[in-house]
This record gives structure tokens, sequence and C-alpha cells, in this order.
């Protein structure tokens, strides 16, 4: 079948599917990265590394910010859960077997995410019973150790969130559909993502490292998901299916 066959082909479940699966991606992609910059921002505003007094006297007095910080982090939480499924969908006429380990990598990490948050709802309950005296207090030193519980913990999931990107990576820059610049990216990202992730698990004293890897990866790591999400936006009206319900039909680009 030629491709402006293809591209006029009738529409089928894959059809409909895969462009409401970019949709969904894309905008889920989109909306994680707003809610992941509030999540960030607060805790970045509250928490103060090494000064479990400083850290409980600053949450004290920013009560529902320290809330909202905690629930900018579920709704990323669920929208993950979109996110694997969707790009399971979008990718699975590209290369079915990787699409749904790219899924389940996802899963995985969005399961070990989810573990580490609620090590915040831990934090949330030590900081509803901050004595008047916060100094040297025990509540204050759980408060602290809590959160950076979950920054670890995400830290090391970050490990797995790495292979997925990969996978995505390997697919998109096979597909002859992704641009290659995005497939690249995806795969650079992983490096940043993987070596942060194992340098945290196998080192305590990565802190020091893992920001130099950060400012080398920092690009990919911004541009590889957020490039994704924005081309499947921009492009999803242009996508055209092949009327074949073979999991090998590739997906084509309409003018």
């Amino acid at each position: 079948m030629s491709q402006q066959a293809m591209s006029h082909a009738a529409p089928h479940n894959i059809t409909a599917s895969s462009r409401q699966a970019a949709l969904l991606s894309g905008i889920s992609l989109l909306l994680m990265a707003v809610f992941a910059g509030i999540a960030v921002g607060i805790f970045g505003k509250l928490v103060v590394p090494q000064d479990a007094t400083a850290t409980a006297k600053n949450i004290l007095g920013a009560g529902s910010l320290f809330r909202m910080g905690i629930l900018s982090w579920f709704v990323i939480l669920c929208l993950d859960l979109l996110v694997s499924w969707s790009l399971y969908v979008f990718f699975r006429p590209m290369n079915q077997g990787l699409s749904l380990l790219g899924g389940w990598l996802r899963l995985l990490y969005t399961a070990l995410l989810g573990a580490s948050w609620l090590q915040l709802i831990a934090a949330l309950r030590w900081s509803e019973h901050l004595p008047a005296n916060l100094s040297g207090s025990l509540a204050s030193k759980q408060l602290l150790l809590s959160i950076q519980t979950f920054q670890t913990g995400w830290d090391i999931s970050l490990a797995v969130f790495g292979a997925h990107l990969f996978v995505l990576g390997y697919i998109s820059l096979k597909s002859g559909l992704v641009p290659k610049w995005i497939g690249l990216f995806l795969c650079l990202a992983c490096v940043g993502y993987m070596t942060n992730g194992i340098g945290t698990l196998i080192s305590p004293s990565y802190g020091p490292y893992k920001a130099i890897v950060d400012m080398i990866f920092f690009v990919p790591m911004l541009l590889g998901e957020l490039g994704l999400a924005i081309w499947m936006l921009v492009r999803n009206k242009r996508f055209a299916f092949s009327a074949s319900p073979r999991p090998s039909a590739l997906p084509v680009l309409t003018h």
C-alpha cells in the first residue's frame, strides 16, 4: 500500500487509540513538568539540608504550602500511571515488545516513587506534632529524616526511569517517525538518570557528584521527555496509521 493510501485509509481502532494516546501522553507529560516544578520549588524553599530545626520552623510557618507540595507529588504519581499506559499504546505499533518493556519499567518506577512518597505522609504527621521548642526535638529530626528518605528513594528510583527513557529513545531512533534528536536526548537523559540513581544507591557520599551529573546532562534531561510531549501535541492531527491491525504497522505523517 502506498504512503498516500495509508494516509487516507479508513480509521481503525489502532488509529484512534494511538492518536488519543499521543494526546494523553503529551498533556500528561506537560502537566507533570508543571507539578514537578511546583513540588521541587516548594520543598527547595522549606527544607534546609542538615538543619532539622530550621526545616521544622519553615514548615510550621507554611503548613498549607507543605501540604500543597505533598499533593503535587501525588498528582505526579497519578499522571505517571497514565503515561505508562499511553506511551505503551503510542509506541506499540513501532515495536510491541520494547514498548511493553518500557511500559513496565515506567510502572516499576512509579511504584518505587509511590513507596518513597509515603515518607512525605510520615513527614506530614510529624509536622502536626511539633513541640513549641523546636531546637533538638525528636519530631523535628524525624520530620527532616522522612523528607530526606523520600529524596533518596526518588533518586534511586530514577535509575529505573532512566532505563525506561533508553527504551523510548531506542524505539524513537529506529522508528523513522519520531525526530531523531528526541530519541538522542532520551538516550542521553538515561545516562544521567541512571548514573545518579546507581551512584546514590552505592555511595552515601555521592551528593556532590550528583550536582555535576545534573549540570552535564541538564539539556537532555530537561528536553528529552518535554520535547517528546510537545512533538506529540503539535503533530497529533498528522498521525495516520496503516489500515492493517498488525502490531508491525508503522505510523506515518500526513501532509
